[in-house]
């Protein structure tokens, strides 16, 4: 007979299991509700957010302010630009990108229904809660990347 030992845990496994769990549960409601209007993925939204936030830009900015390889962003914007809500501004001697029209009419379709699925995700918690835990995982993400 084995004996199966127990495997330590700690709080902070217990944290990053959680983390990872909550992340996990968020962003496939939300990314269900964004392909609910033809948004294909979070970082698809998210692309089409900062551009209408900040105006034109160029694939190596949106990829650093998203966290993304230029790669994963140059092709991103090539699907965005093919579907025609964003396109390549003339006149600039590297590619620019802004949103088109529809762009901004499918922005606003996903930010309302993103937003609906954020709601119902911390239905359950009192907004003093959500107020409490976005700021504890702010000071925390911040003290993670001052320290790397």
């Amino acid at each position: 007979m084995t004996m199966r030992r127990a495997i330590p845990r700690s709080h902070e496994h217990d944290l990053l299991v959680l983390v990872s769990q909550v992340r996990s549960e968020m962003l496939g409601r939300v990314e269900h509700e964004l392909a609910e209007v033809g948004v294909e993925n979070y970082i698809v939204y998210v692309g089409l957010k900062r551009l209408g936030m900040q105006g034109p830009m160029t694939v190596a900015e949106l990829a650093a302010a998203l966290r993304q390889d230029r790669a994963t962003m140059r092709r991103t914007c090539a699907q965005l630009e093919r579907q025609g809500h964003i396109r390549r501004l003339a006149g600039t001697r590297t590619a620019r990108y802004g949103l088109t029209d529809g762009g901004r009419a499918l922005l606003a379709q996903a930010q309302a229904r993103g937003d609906q699925a954020l709601k119902r995700c911390v239905a359950g918690a009192s907004p003093d809660e959500v107020v409490q835990l976005s700021g504890a995982l702010g000071r925390f993400l911040g003290h993670l990347r001052s320290a790397a």
